[in-house]
């Protein structure tokens, strides 16, 4: 977003922010919360959604980013890490296995989907 918001303005990438949310939005179910982590960053709660099917809806959401057209740059990439609550996290544990896993996504060369080995209700992105 910083090259969309310093080559065409912030609305410009407040418009391609939106345009994104409503992609994620719309392929998740009601049960699941979308939000902005961080600077270029979403996170993602699945609840009731195994490693398996957190994995395949993360894959699903990079697909369909990377062949959408956005206004002003084009194209997005999705790197995003998968991981499990596991019983006796705190918020902070479980956050930062995703954490690493999205990590682990951008390290490996970005635009991929990496799971934590140990399933999911929660995914990080980064665009």
């Amino acid at each position: 977003f910083k090259q969309v918001n310093d080559n065409f303005g912030h609305n410009a990438g407040d418009e391609v922010l939106a345009r994104l949310a409503r992609i994620l939005y719309s392929n998740t179910r009601s049960t699941d919360y979308l939000g902005r982590w961080g600077g270029d960053e979403l996170i993602l709660l699945l609840i009731d959604t195994d490693m398996p099917g957190a994995t395949n809806l993360a894959e699903k959401l990079r697909q369909l980013v990377e062949k959408t057209i956005f206004p002003h740059c084009r194209r997005l990439s999705l790197s995003l890490g998968v991981s499990e609550y596991q019983r006796g996290d705190s918020p902070q544990d479980f956050i930062a296995r995703s954490d690493a896993a999205l990590y682990r996504a951008k390290r490996a060369g970005r635009n991929r989907v990496v799971s934590q080995k140990i399933s999911s209700h929660i995914s990080v992105m980064n665009y």
